[in-house]
């Protein structure tokens, strides 16, 4: 079953639900698969290392899902064991996770946490 997901509805303020929310889960899922194909040109695929979650006959697949940026600027992630379409993203533009990893700043050596 393909989820077609935009973006933004899984938001609260621009960020992740609340670590207590049921949404989160799933919110985590799509910001990580936003995180690898946003900054991918137009039809570049990406392998993630996010494993299907899909169970075939029971038995947890655990595939790892591909990624590919649409000429439509969609985001679609899927299973090659699979051989389905798991995920189309719209609306991720915006979002924190759209430019792949965030880049913290140098921690100075000898720094105190």
């Amino acid at each position: 079953m393909i989820k077609v997901i935009d973006a933004t509805h899984f938001l609260v303020d621009g960020d992740l639900p609340p670590d207590e929310s049921p949404a989160r889960r799933e919110a985590l899922a799509v910001a990580r698969l936003i995180e690898y194909a946003g900054p991918l040109e137009h039809g570049e695929s990406c392998v993630t290392l996010l494993e299907c979650r899909r169970r075939p006959a029971r038995a947890r697949c655990g595939e790892l899902l591909w990624v590919r940026k649409t000429t439509e600027d969609a985001i679609e992630a899927w299973c090659p064991r699979c051989r389905e379409m798991l995920y189309v993203i719209s609306n991720w533009q915006d979002t924190l996770w759209a430019d792949g990893p965030m880049v913290l700043p140098r921690v100075p050596e000898g720094a105190q946490n």
